[in-house]
């Protein structure tokens, strides 16, 4: 997919991707990193809906 047809979620989960083993982060700091800082709590509801995706959910 290309950046621009991408939803906030699948967004949300390009970025829990990138967080390397060992580490966490925050809602708010993958808002902050999305450029949507007020949007913390979509990212909550983001990390809620991945499911089975290969998302690593827990290091948020």
């Amino acid at each position: 997919m290309t950046p621009e047809s991408l939803t906030f979620f699948d967004k949300v989960y390009d970025v829990a991707r990138l967080i390397p083993y060992g580490r966490v982060t925050s809602y708010g700091a993958i808002a902050k990193y999305l450029g949507a800082a007020r949007s913390a709590r979509m990212v909550g509801y983001a990390m809620n809906g991945s499911g089975g995706k290969d998302v690593p959910a827990h290091r948020v």
